[in-house]
């Protein structure tokens, strides 16, 4: 399954572990969602869709993505953006649906 497509900034509670900020819940639609696994998380530093010659440090991107396993049974891919002035996260998109 690709996944529904979300692509909004959300309100996340976190823990903060060495390196890292770990999702704890999120809350979209006004539901709340708590996460009970960290299923996959990766580093984004690339340039997006610049073009070389536009390829500066500054502009690269600064994210850390996350498919996270939610207490309903739902996956979920969200990202924590450091790029910007004020750092934000996004919900990506909603991966699947596990039967709980």
């Amino acid at each position: 399954m690709d996944g529904r497509f979300i692509g909004k900034v959300v309100p996340v509670e976190v823990s903060q572990e060495i390196g890292f900020k770990r999702p704890v819940s999120f809350t979209w639609d006004s539901q709340v969602y708590r996460v009970t696994e960290i299923l996959l998380k990766w580093e984004d530093y690339g340039f997006g869709q610049s073009p070389p010659k536009n390829r500066h440090w500054w502009l690269r991107r600064h994210r850390t993505y996350y498919h996270v396993l939610t207490d309903s049974g739902r996956i979920f891919e969200l990202y924590y953006d450091r790029a910007s002035k004020k750092p934000s996260w996004v919900l990506v998109k909603e991966i699947a649906s596990r039967e709980m």
